[in-house]
């Protein structure tokens, strides 16, 4: 986020059907944490944390 990288430890949902796999997280991060200050100053309010939603629907799995 923002040119800035770090690891991040969360939990998952992985659902397998009909041989595709599916899954969805979600984490919160401190904007902060990745050289975002508070913009309040150009007059705009965002939240200091915010929640990251990661989907990632019908993968197909290859059969050898």
């Amino acid at each position: 986020i923002h040119n800035v990288t770090k690891d991040i430890k969360t939990t998952a949902k992985f659902t397998v059907k009909d041989g595709k796999i599916s899954a969805k997280c979600d984490f919160k991060v401190k904007l902060k944490d990745y050289g975002i200050e508070d913009p309040t100053m150009i007059g705009k309010k965002i939240a200091e944390e915010v929640t990251v939603k990661i989907s990632v629907a019908d993968y197909q799995v290859l059969k050898k």
